[in-house]
């Protein structure tokens, strides 16, 4: 079963209770309660139960603080940080009143605390409320499934116009070779091809949300990756900037990898680079190492990151200015496209701005191969 997935029972799952607690009387007491109160609770016999519980589907968790130690509470922690984004399973921790590190320094995000001894109405309400805010988080899941379910349906119905479209302005190109190109021609096949890149986008978030991407990794020197993607664009550079750079400050520098793919991420960078840099800008491409990384960073002198965007720049459709990007032309896919394809590397990447207007510079790092 895929982790966070329900179970058969869609009824059972919508009140499926864990229940982890030390000794039998009180082990029998909640049970008894939470059946008798319309819910379907499930005792668990260690952490690791309570994990395997966890990954079959469950609404909320009951646990008693004497039971987590610092390595219960890892091996909880280590489970929740490997949940889907959508996913933030609560816990509910019986405690003592002179029990107070776990609430201070607890690694453990959702968790409400509910001193001993427990009154039943404050433990049923706190689950109420805890089923309802998992339900939210499920029906959240089902929206992004039918998101992406739609997006792939649509890249794929328009790839097949497109494709049309495109041979025929390059028909129509070869027959008005002999006489004055008509400029609707440049055109159609410029925006034709604005048109394939975002359907290309659409069908790459479809297939790495559904796991269909398989990346064919070798060694690769991050030099030559870089370098191609760089002179791919050098043309559409020159149009635009008065400077577009490449420094290799580790020429050497190997990494394992799908060059198509890693090409596809600087080519990205470089890109948003030139699309978001005024006229007559700076676009550079520096490969550099740090201990065990290779760090390959794009930098501009364009419009530059607002703080609250930093975090929030890698989210599928999220874009730094709306009325800007659809000025030039983006549906806020590409950098949600880098994340996925450098993490898929066991790699991470990053946005670094001094504020609007002064600039940005987006960081990939890749663990490098071993000497």
């Amino acid at each position: 079963m895929i982790r966070g997935e329900p179970p058969a029972s869609l009824r059972d799952f919508q009140q499926r209770v864990l229940v982890l607690v030390a000794g039998k009387r009180e082990r029998e007491v909640t049970l008894e309660v939470l059946a008798s109160s319309g819910l379907s609770p499930v005792a668990c016999s260690d952490v690791e139960d309570l994990v395997r519980s966890m990954s079959q589907g469950a609404m909320v968790a009951l646990v008693a603080e004497e039971l987590l130690s610092a390595q219960a509470v890892g091996r909880i922690a280590s489970w929740l940080r490997d949940q889907p984004a959508w996913s933030d399973f609560p816990i509910i921790v019986f405690s003592g009143a002179e029990r107070k590190a776990l609430r201070e320094n607890s690694p453990l995000a959702n968790v409400t605390f509910l001193e001993r001894p427990v009154r039943l109405r404050s433990m049923l309400a706190s689950i109420r409320n805890a089923i309802r805010s998992r339900t939210r988080q499920y029906e959240a899941r089902h929206a992004i499934e039918s998101r992406d379910n739609f997006l792939a349906m649509l890249g794929h119905e328009l790839r097949n116009p497109l494709s049309a479209i495109s041979l025929a302005s390059t028909l129509m190109a070869r027959r008005a070779e002999q006489r004055p190109r008509p400029k609707e021609l440049d055109v159609i096949a410029r925006q034709s091809e604005h048109l394939a890149r975002l359907v290309d986008d659409l069908l790459d978030v479809a297939r790495i949300t559904h796991g269909k991407v398989s990346l064919t990794k070798a060694p690769l020197r991050v030099a030559d990756v870089a370098r191609s993607s760089f002179e791919t664009l050098q043309h559409r550079a020159a149009e635009h900037l008065s400077a577009y750079e490449l420094r290799v400050l580790a020429p050497e520098l190997s990494v394992e990898g799908d060059r198509q793919r890693l090409e596809q991420v600087l080519s990205n960078l470089l890109t948003n680079a030139i699309k978001y840099t005024p006229q007559g800008g700076r676009v550079e491409l520096v490969v550099r190492t740090e201990p065990g990384v290779a760090v390959m960073e794009v930098t501009d002198s364009g419009i530059g990151l607002a703080p609250t965007m930093l975090n929030r720049v890698f989210e599928p459709f999220a874009q730094v200015d709306a009325s800007l990007d659809r000025a030039q032309g983006g549906i806020g896919l590409g950098l949600s496209l880098v994340q996925s394809i450098v993490q898929m590397h066991g790699g991470s990447v990053s946005a670094l701005s001094p504020g609007l207007g002064r600039g940005a510079t987006f960081a990939v790092r890749l663990p490098t191969l071993a000497a």
